[in-house]
């Protein structure tokens, strides 16, 4: 949600966007307390948060910083 109004600029649109974060966040919600109760112990599933974490820091587009070149 937080990258929502950089990506929204362009052809994408904030609707869109939002089309697919509300179902993703649903479907998050509804999953987490079954993959929880699944699992042994909690180690794994704050293994499993870390890998979905390094998993949408990979999928989102990295805002690109412009350094300035000195003449």
């Amino acid at each position: 949600m937080a990258m929502m109004p950089t990506l929204a600029t362009g052809d994408l649109l904030g609707g869109a966007l939002a089309g697919l974060i509300n179902p993703v966040i649903s479907i998050g919600a509804f999953l987490t307390p079954t993959i929880y109760f699944a699992l042994p112990g909690w180690t794994a599933f704050v293994a499993i948060a870390v890998v979905g974490s390094l998993i949408s820091l990979l999928a989102l587009p990295a805002q690109r910083t412009r350094t300035a070149v000195l003449a």
